[in-house]
C-alpha cells in the first residue's frame, strides 16, 4: 500500500470566524473514502478549524493537523518535513495554495519524495498588474517545472501550462474534478421538505441558487443585482434566491441585501455539508464568478438536473455547451446574465431539457470514479 500525502488548502475566514469551503477541500472530502479501493493510504495536511476536519477525521485517512499561512511560516514547515519523514510518505500531493507549491517541492527534493501539484487556476486570471503577473508567473514557471508531475483541471488549463511553461506533456494530465453521481439518484422527500420549510420556500416558488464562498471574485454582487432585477420583473412574487456559502465578506453581503430591500427574496442558508437539498429545490444555478477552475459547485448543480449560466472562465466551458445545457456570458455582462434567467426561469420545456442534458453531460465527464481512478493511476505511475 502506497502512502500518499495530500496537502488540502483551508478557505479563509473573516474577523467573526466566517469560515466556507474551497474546491480542493470538498473534493478531498468527497472522496477521502475511496483510495483504499486502490492500495492506497491517504494522508491529509489539513487544520482542525477547517470545516472538512471531522470528515477527514472521521474517515480511514490519516491526518495531520496543520496549515502552513505562508513563506515565513517556519514552524509549520518543519512539522510538515517531520511527519512526512515519519510516516514514510511516498508522494506529495499539493492542492493549493500555489504559496505552498514550492515548500513541497524542496522538502520532496530533501526527501527524496516525489510530488504532484494540482492547478486550478492560472496567474494570468490574477487581478494584478502587468508587472506582477509576468514576475509571478516567471516565479510559477520554474516551480512547476520541478515538479514531478502537474494535473490541470480543465481543458484551457491544460494548454495554458503546455503552451506557457512548457512543461513536457509527459509530466502533464488533465483530470477533472467529479463527484459521486449514486448521491443524486436517491434523495429523501422528507429532507427536500425540511429544507423548504426551514428556508420558507413555497412549492410555486421559482428559485435560483449561487453556492461559493464569500469572496469579491466569485460575483456575488452581480448574483444580488440579477436578484433585485428578478425581484422588479416579478414583483417578488413567487420568486427566492438561495445563498449558499460562508465566508469573508458575509457581513458586508448581509449589509447589501438590507440596504438594497432584498431580505424577502434572498436567503442566506450559511454553509451546506450537504448541498443538494439547496439544489433540488431549485430551477437555475447561476455563477457569475470571475475566477474559476473548474468548479465542483456547477458538476453538483449539473447531477442535479439543472440549467446553468455562469460566466465564461476557467474551465466552465467545459462544463456547460452553449445553449444546450445552459449559457456561457461574457464576464461582467450584467445584462445577458438577467435576461438568460428570467428566459430559463419562464421557459419550464426548455429549462427542463437544459438540466436533463446537464446531468446527461455530468455523468460522462465528471463523475468521481473517472477522478479517482486517474488520480491512482498517476500515483502508482510515480511510486514505481
Amino acid at each position: 500500500m502506497i502512502n500518499i500525502l495530500q496537502i488540502v488548502a483551508v478557505a479563509n475566514c473573516d474577523a467573526d470566524g466566517n469560515r466556507s469551503v474551497n474546491g480542493p477541500e470538498r473534493r478531498s472530502a468527497n472522496v477521502i473514502q475511496e483510495w483504499r479501493k486502490f492500495n492506497i493510504q491517504p494522508t491529509v495536511f489539513y487544520p482542525h478549524y477547517g470545516r472538512m476536519y471531522s470528515i477527514f477525521k472521521n474517515s480511514n485517512a490519516v491526518v495531520i493537523d496543520g496549515s502552513i499561512k505562508g513563506k515565513f511560516d517556519i514552524a509549520s514547515i518543519i512539522y510538515l518535513y517531520r511527519s512526512i519523514k515519519k510516516l514514510n510518505v511516498d508522494l506529495i500531493h499539493v492542492q493549493g495554495p500555489g504559496s505552498v507549491d514550492d515548500i513541497a517541492i524542496v522538502i520532496g527534493k530533501i526527501l527524496g519524495v516525489p510530488v504532484i501539484i494540482s492547478r486550478v487556476s492560472m496567474i494570468s486570471d490574477l487581478p494584478l498588474s502587468k508587472l506582477r503577473k509576468k514576475i509571478y508567473f516567471t516565479i510559477d514557471k520554474f516551480i512547476l517545472r520541478q515538479a514531478d508531475h502537474v494535473v490541470a483541471v480543465s481543458k484551457s488549463g491544460y494548454q495554458h501550462l503546455l503552451q506557457e511553461t512548457k512543461i513536457s506533456s509527459d509530466k502533464l494530465s488533465l483530470i477533472y474534478n467529479g463527484i459521486q453521481k449514486e448521491k443524486y439518484r436517491f434523495i429523501d422527500n422528507d429532507q427536500l421538505s425540511k429544507f423548504r420549510i426551514q428556508h420558507e420556500l413555497d412549492k410555486a416558488d421559482k428559485v435560483i441558487v449561487m453556492i461559493g464562498q464569500f469572496y469579491r471574485q466569485k460575483g456575488w454582487y452581480d448574483y444580488f443585482n440579477l436578484v433585485k432585477k428578478l425581484k422588479k420583473e416579478t414583483q417578488g412574487a413567487n420568486f427566492k434566491a438561495l445563498v449558499v456559502g460562508d465566508g469573508v465578506l458575509k457581513n458586508e453581503l448581509l449589509k447589501f441585501v438590507k440596504v438594497s430591500d432584498l431580505e424577502d427574496v434572498i436567503v442566506f442558508t450559511g454553509f451546506l455539508e450537504d448541498v443538494r437539498p439547496a439544489l433540488l429545490n431549485a430551477d437555475l444555478f447561476v455563477l457569475p464568478s470571475y475566477r474559476e477552475g473548474l468548479p465542483v459547485a456547477i458538476i453538483e448543480a449539473m447531477f442535479s438536473r439543472l440549467p446553468v449560466i455562469a460566466y465564461n472562465v476557467g474551465g466552465i466551458a467545459d462544463q456547460i455547451e452553449q445553449g444546450y445545457n445552459g449559457y456561457l456570458l461574457q464576464a461582467g455582462d450584467q445584462l445577458s446574465l438577467f435576461d438568460r434567467s428570467l428566459e430559463l426561469l419562464l421557459d419550464d420545456k426548455k429549462s427542463q431539457e437544459f438540466g436533463a442534458r446537464s446531468y446527461e453531460i455530468a455523468c460522462n465527464k465528471f463523475t468521481q470514479d473517472k477522478m479517482v481512478k486517474k488520480y491512482a493511476e498517476t500515483y502508482k505511475n510515480l511510486c514505481r
